[in-house]
């Protein structure tokens, strides 16, 4: 689609803050315009994966101003679909790995508790989760055809702003925290297999 403009940050990191990717995409030829914010945590190896990523998803030439709403959003929860799954099979040696040296460990023993002998598997065990570890929060906006689409991962938040007639400030939350307090996220987990 066009011309894009990029421009990327990384806003500095605090011993309390992760690393947070902030991104803008603009092309003016088709009116479209992309923001994302991508909050890491454990690192921000997961929210660079997914900056670029998803970003690269949603911009192949699948949002055209023909698209109706309900195009625009099987487009992005197809993004954000095929980002999770591109990013688990970048994992998917190191999963493997985990799994077999915790196959080599005796069942039942902390691992504080075991001998010396499983130091070197115990170290080899805790570089692989190291690298394995993290993850990212995501809000994007897309702006298309003059209308505003919102998609998130975790709790990362979107806020629309507007002044009242009487010139107060009003704030609404635009977008859907997945947490264990929503019960379509839990729905959604459980479907998976998963508890909370």
């Amino acid at each position: 689609p066009g011309l894009w403009r990029c421009e990327a940050a990384t806003l500095p990191t605090t011993p309390l803050c992760c690393p947070v990717i902030c991104l803008f995409l603009s092309s003016r030829e088709d009116e479209c315009f992309l923001y994302g914010v991508f909050n890491g945590y454990d690192g921000s190896r997961v929210s660079q994966f997914v900056t670029q990523r998803l970003t690269a998803e949603l911009l192949l030439g699948q949002l055209t101003l023909s698209r109706n709403d309900a195009d625009v959003r099987k487009v992005l929860l197809q993004a954000f679909d095929v980002v999770e799954r591109s990013f688990f099979e970048s994992i998917d040696d190191s999963l493997a790995e985990k799994a077999n040296l915790h196959s080599q460990l005796p069942e039942g023993i902390p691992h504080s508790q075991l001998p010396q002998q499983y130091q070197k598997l115990l170290e080899k065990l805790h570089k692989i989760e190291q690298e394995i570890a993290g993850g990212t929060t995501a809000i994007v906006a897309l702006i298309l055809n003059n209308k505003l689409y919102i998609a998130n991962i975790g709790t990362s938040r979107a806020l629309l702003c507007k002044s009242t007639a009487d010139g107060q400030l009003q704030v609404t939350q635009v977008s859907v925290d997945h947490t264990t307090d929503n019960e379509d996220e839990l729905f959604r987990l459980s479907q998976l297999g998963r508890s909370p």
